[in-house]
């Protein structure tokens, strides 16, 4: 038991550092899939064609949004299921309230880059470029010592406000007391950076 809470110990420590970049990377395909799929539909100007068959811009950009969002819905809750065996004093509620924010932000966000471009390719670079500084950014500023409201301007990033949230349900982790009722907005941490803070930077991210 000793060597099984140790284990467990350095897995969360190794989390707070590596589980944001290792899923980061893990969504990479999945996101440039999405920005393709988009973007390839302009680029071919099917959206055109639905458009001369009457079917309205906003039924494509829910239909789009709907299609992805079912499916990272179903991997919230795997994902939600598969973190109790790392996070073993959380409540799985909360961290699947986590995880379904985070991917119904990661859809919209995702949406947002194919705009950026009507070239696939293009699109799909620009896209991961931007999708993936989001690591980096969170990395330029500690969660737990730096100033709130540098803090808050970098989670507008969703990618860093995602990571900022992985790192704080590590910390309350490794505290022994986990992300429960009683520690989505209780911190002893400087920056005074809660669980909370992270869900309503992900909702604002969402909305923008």
């Amino acid at each position: 038991f000793a060597h099984s809470s140790r284990d467990l110990c350095i897995i969360n420590c190794l989390g707070a550092e590596f589980l944001p970049l290792l899923y980061v990377l893990g969504l990479l395909y999945s996101v440039s899939a999405i920005i393709g799929y988009v973007t390839k539909e302009k680029e071919l100007r099917q959206k055109e064609l639905m458009k001369m068959m009457s079917v309205t811009e906003s039924d494509i950009g829910w239909s789009w949004f709907i299609s992805f969002f079912a499916f990272y819905f179903v991997v919230s809750i795997i994902v939600a299921l598969v973190s109790t065996k790392l996070y073993t004093v959380s409540d799985v509620t909360y961290l699947l309230v986590f995880w379904i924010v985070t991917f119904l932000t990661i859809v919209v966000f995702t949406l947002f880059l194919a705009a950026l471009s009507s070239k696939s390719t293009r699109s799909t670079l620009i896209g991961l470029l931007v999708f993936f500084m989001g690591v980096f950014l969170s990395q330029a500023v500690d969660f737990e010592d730096g100033d709130g409201g540098t803090i808050a301007l970098i989670s507008l990033h969703p990618v860093a406000a995602f990571s900022y949230g992985i790192r704080e349900i590590g910390r309350l982790e490794d505290q022994g007391i986990g992300l429960t009722s009683d520690t989505v907005d209780r911190t002893d941490s400087p920056s005074e950076y809660t669980f909370n803070k992270c869900i309503n930077s992900l909702i604002f991210d969402c909305i923008l």
